[in-house]
């Protein structure tokens, strides 16, 4: 069998958009500890099967030249709609940073073979607990239908919408407020424990507070974060179905 050169030019194009989308999914990333082979393996895959599911009339340039150019374009627009995912898995990384910080565990920190850096214990719980969340509830299976249909928008013959990138700043900007509402009940109890050791330290001045209050912050955070479980689950899944929303609006004219 003869596969044509456009057939071949159309399913390295389309690999090119892929890569750039699967380098934001949790396992697609350099750091996330599984070899490079299995996710070319994986983008080759994924960009078959999009191939046979997306509109014939959809057609390549026969030049070379034209076909780097939109390599690079597909590269980019890829990498834009992964950061929409990159940025939902930052706002539980932060979270967790947020958390350890205010409980007294950021001294604590250790080292993750996945990403090869230093983290904390409970950036690791959240982020781990985002993972089997993502997938379980099929929105991987969303972001890859809204990949195919992305075509019906920007193909090759159309411009990618430049102004829709300043959306990635306004999606950044969730970061902080969405892991600030999750970790606010931690703040106040921090709060609240200090200024009591603060009262208490000026009672009695030669009870050394600050050793006093570092078992109980940790002791009294660990409980409330048990209890704001589900807070944490209700944000991140309210945040996670957006996604495949937000990176239709980032491709829509």
């Amino acid at each position: 069998m003869i596969i044509p050169l456009s057939t071949v030019y159309l399913w390295m194009l389309i690999m090119c958009r892929c890569t750039g989308l699967l380098a934001g999914f949790p396992f697609g990333g350099k750091d996330s500890g599984i070899p490079n082979i299995p996710k070319v393996f994986l983008a080759c895959c994924v960009s078959f099967i999009a191939l046979t599911v997306l509109p014939k009339s959809l057609v390549p340039p026969e030049s070379l030249n034209k076909v780097i150019v939109l390599a690079i374009r597909e590269v980019l627009i890829g990498i834009g709609m992964g950061l929409v995912i990159k940025i939902a898995f930052s706002m539980i990384e932060m979270t967790g940073y947020l958390i350890a910080s205010e409980v007294g565990l950021n001294t604590s920190e250790h080292f993750d073979p996945l990403t090869e850096n230093s983290t904390t214990f409970t950036s690791t719980l959240l982020v781990q607990f985002a993972i089997v969340f993502f997938f379980i509830t099929g929105l991987d299976k969303e972001i890859l239908r809204v990949f195919v249909e992305s075509y019906q928008v920007v193909n090759f013959e159309t411009f990618f919408p430049v102004d829709n990138v300043m959306q990635l700043i306004d999606f950044t900007a969730q970061i902080f407020s969405l892991s600030l509402k999750i970790s606010a009940p931690l703040m106040v109890l921090n709060f609240l424990i200090n200024f009591g050791f603060a009262i208490l330290g000026k009672a009695a001045p030669k009870i050394n507070v600050f050793f006093l209050s570092f078992p109980l912050r940790i002791f009294a955070g660990l409980c409330l974060f048990n209890l704001l479980i589900y807070l944490i689950y209700v944000h991140m899944s309210a945040d996670f179905e957006k996604i495949p929303q937000r990176i239709w609006n980032l491709i829509h004219p």
